[in-house]
């Protein structure tokens, strides 16, 4: 089933081969892990903005408690050089440090009282004069066992008339919205909220 949310000019929608939660524990608690903001130039600060806020009221009406952390805002943002590199520019990876940064962050997440970890990576982002186009990885991990209990990929695609970063309300709750229902699809939560 191809679940996709759509709101003016932006859509989201998720794998709809991703199976279903296959953890055991419930998922009460969560330290969200996201990288969205290394692509703050494509996807907009004010967007970013409205997702932080936006998914932390919308997982809190389902119960679950939340803590973020934004690269941008890791202690170890100031010790990597997200340089890209390759053979050519239009061939280039760039490394970037998920498990360092979780690892250093590990003390913080045990004093919240993480059930899982969210890891959220941009996967793949292309801009253009209409707009930008964006792939998110989606990682849901047991901290107890370190296991991957979820694991999808969404599409997003947010169309831009004149301002790269209009209408950021309208494209986060797309955005969020879009993620909360497929955490129910695959019964990752419960059904509590709207």
């Amino acid at each position: 089933m191809l679940v996709a949310a759509i709101g003016g000019c932006a859509t989201t929608s998720f794998n709809s081969r991703a199976p279903e939660y296959s953890g055991t524990s419930p998922v009460k608690s969560i330290y969200v892990y996201s990288f969205l903001d290394l692509r703050e130039g494509a996807l907009g600060r004010r967007f970013l903005a409205d997702v932080k806020r936006q998914l932390e009221t919308a997982m809190a009406q389902e119960g679950v408690q939340t803590k973020q952390l934004w690269f941008n805002e890791s202690p170890l943002r100031g010790q990597f050089s997200l340089e890209a590199t390759g053979p050519s520019p239009a061939n280039t990876n760039t490394r970037v440090p998920i498990n360092e940064v979780v690892k250093a962050t590990q003390d913080d997440e045990r004093a919240f009282g993480a059930s899982h970890r969210l890891i959220v990576f941009p996967a793949f982002v292309m801009t253009s004069n209409y707009g930008s186009d964006f792939d998110i990885r989606w990682d849901l991990v047991d901290v107890h066992t370190g296991q991957v209990t979820w694991a999808t990929t969404s599409t997003s695609h947010h169309m831009k008339w004149f301002l790269g970063d209009e209408n950021p309300q309208e494209r986060a709750n797309t955005f969020v919205q879009g993620l909360m229902d497929e955490l129910r699809r695959a019964k990752v939560i419960a059904n509590h909220g709207t």
